[in-house]
């Protein structure tokens, strides 16, 4: 009789996608940015194992305060977050993106439907890279100082 082994859903993600970056990434960084001096950060999701990307800005800021719908900006999703976090940074407002629209991959949640035998519903997902997530923060910085240098030139005239 011949044994038969059952993969794990590991083991039937590693057959199933060869390039995994999430398993080399780092979970979370912070950093200032050079040009504004925003503080950035990066965390991955701890359920679902998708990156998110975060600016705080300070209170001078035209968007301190401010609902992420009510700022005009362009990134990967949309804004999804804006709140004050004293852990991350006392007196600063946070604007945030996610990476798990349609389209992305959430490696944990890809685990759960792998548990279930659902592999053909992530067919068409990719992962956004940390480098991916890492440029949108910076796209996400440029489009705040933006917003502030417009806002100053306005008042000032």
């Amino acid at each position: 009789m011949l044994e038969t082994t059952t993969l794990t859903p590991e083991q039937k993600l590693k057959l199933l996608i060869a390039n995994r970056p999430w398993e080399t990434e780092p979970d979370n960084a912070e950093w200032e940015d050079k040009v504004t001096g925003y503080k950035c950060r990066i965390e991955r999701h701890g359920d679902l194992g998708h990156l998110c990307g975060y600016v705080g800005i300070p209170k001078i800021h035209p968007l301190f305060g401010k609902h992420y719908d009510d700022a005009c900006i362009q990134i990967h999703g949309g804004l999804t977050y804006a709140d004050s976090d004293e852990d991350w940074g006392g007196g600063l407002w946070w604007f945030g993106f996610d990476c798990a629209h349609a389209g992305d991959l959430s490696p944990k949640l890809l685990m759960v439907l792998l548990e279930k035998e659902r592999y053909d519903f992530f067919r068409h997902e990719d992962y956004r890279t940390w480098d991916y997530v890492e440029n949108e923060v910076r796209k996400l910085v440029r489009q705040l100082r933006d917003e502030d240098n417009l806002t100053n030139q306005i008042e000032r005239n």
